[in-house]
């Protein structure tokens, strides 16, 4: 490095790619004279680069029919600065453009020149000073993936305004990332991947989403609770009906917390309206559906068939011979046997709120059919969501878990008082609008929840003990 204007002092061309990398480089100055590279720029495993002073000539270009661009820029733990590729100026497609694992890297200012649209991959990945992307304003299309990722002080993703459209979107674990702005231009045209990303709250920027070419993923993100934006209601109700699940939604905050719940707030029907569309039961595990804007399904069950707006669940018995199937109060269960095409009622198995202990074929599947009255719905509950679960019929049934419950006083003026024989797991009240405005894991007999500067009204409380879980109806004054 040092050695290299001496030793080359007429170089000013690079004709292929360069890649500058070494334990012991400091200074890029011997460059100064390089005005041009072809093919790809990499800069990696520098640990006491800090700068780039030194690249400020180069331009990238791309020879007829002798390969395509990438530019790196990785594993250089001290620097801070890239400023010095302010006349980077591709005069063609770059293939990827990876910036990734430079800690100290605190902006992406002098990608400005980067101007044609990137052919493959954008990875931001594990720059831990980065707090916005600006650098990357003239950037109009990445026809493969944007990825964003392990960045854990950036904060909004200024910089992409120019991003068009883009066919996979990953922003996964940005530990400070709060909103998505700066990307409110973009149509994704094949699928996304927001995860883990600890305080993100909004991501109502979205224009579009267009066919789905893999199943994208909106999951564990703990402050993400509206999920609803035009964009996303419109892709979900134009794929309802595709051959494989087109989005997966889990372990966001309550009101993105599940397919069900985003569908439910979008207004669509739900997608286990009909036999053909059940929604599939794991045994032990509670899932939160609806049935707004279902409708009557051909099927009649043997009990409580009034007002009836059905959807539907499968599950398969596994090893047990008795089921309980758990929901709530003001919504009604049959339990089918055989195929979409051919069902038989199982005898004994249709009632309002659970069915417990009823006697299945091992490993074999089996339909749920659950519909409510809406008159009844109303006056128990306001969310327009319910919990199900199936579990081993051996196990407590929700009368069991909630024999001795008391909460109280009802009416209430300030405390709330909760007592149970089992473990308080989780208590959620919703407002008359089906809004939360409390919730609680207390995990334990007894508890209370000051409700004394809730606004009078009526309120609707929703407790969970084990697996079992019901609604109350409560009145603050």
């Amino acid at each position: 490095m040092d050695a290299f204007a001496t030793n080359y002092p007429g170089c000013t061309d690079i004709t292929h790619g360069i890649r500058i990398s070494g334990a012991d480089i400091t200074d890029l100055s011997p460059l100064l004279n390089i005005s041009s590279v072809a093919h790809d720029l990499t800069i990696i495993n520098n640990p006491l680069l800090v700068n780039l002073n030194g690249l400020e000539g180069i331009s990238v270009f791309y020879p007829p029919g002798t390969g395509a661009i990438d530019i790196r820029i990785e594993n250089n733990t001290i620097l801070a600065d890239i400023s010095a590729l302010s006349n980077l100026t591709p005069d063609s497609e770059i293939e990827s453009l990876y910036i990734k694992n430079n800690p100290s890297l605190i902006s992406l200012n002098g990608l400005q020149g980067i101007g044609n649209s990137v052919t493959f991959y954008l990875e931001i990945i594990n720059n831990d000073s980065l707090i916005n992307l600006n650098g990357l304003n003239n950037i109009p299309n990445v026809y493969d993936e944007l990825t964003i990722e392990g960045n854990n002080n950036l904060n909004n993703l200024t910089g992409l305004e120019g991003l068009q459209s883009i066919d996979n979107l990953n922003i996964i674990n940005n530990e400070s990332l709060t909103t998505f702005i700066g990307l409110q231009n973009i149509n994704i045209g094949c699928g996304i991947d927001i995860r883990d990303n600890a305080i993100l709250e909004n991501i109502d920027v979205f224009n579009s989403f267009e066919d789905p070419c893999s199943v994208s993923e909106i999951k564990n993100n703990p402050s993400l609770s509206v999920c609803n934006i035009e964009a996303l209601c419109l892709y979900m109700f134009n794929y309802r009906n595709y051959s494989y699940p087109v989005i997966e939604i889990e372990n966001n905050a309550p009101g993105c917390n599940s397919v069900a719940e985003v569908a439910f707030h979008c207004g669509l029907e739900p997608f286990n309206d009909e036999c053909e569309g059940a929604t599939e039961l794991t045994l032990g595990e509670t899932v939160v559906a609806y049935n707004e804007l279902a409708t009557l399904s051909a099927q009649t069950p043997s009990c409580n068939d009034v007002n009836r707006l059905d959807v539907w669940f499968t599950v398969n018995s596994g090893s047990f011979t008795s089921l309980d199937i758990i929901t709530e109060a003001g919504y009604s269960l049959q339990l089918w046997e055989g195929d979409c095409a051919s069902l038989t009622q199982v005898a004994s198995a249709c009632a309002e709120g659970s069915l417990n202990d009823i006697t299945v074929t091992t490993n074999t599947d089996y339909y749920v059919q659950v519909w409510s009255d809406s008159e009844a719905r109303q006056s128990q509950r306001a969310t327009g969501l319910f919990d199900i679960l199936v579990q081993d019929g051996t196990l407590s049934s929700q009368e069991f878990a909630f024999e001795g419950f008391g909460l109280y006083p009802n009416p209430v003026k300030s405390e709330l008082n909760f007592s149970a024989t089992g473990s308080i797991s989780s208590v959620v009240i919703y407002n008359l609008l089906g809004q939360e405005v409390l919730n609680a894991y207390p995990n334990a007999v007894q508890t209370s929840i000051d409700m004394a500067d809730f606004k009078t009204g009526i309120y609707l409380v929703k407790v969970g003990i084990g697996n079992s879980v019901a609604t109350y109806k409560v009145v603050k004054e």
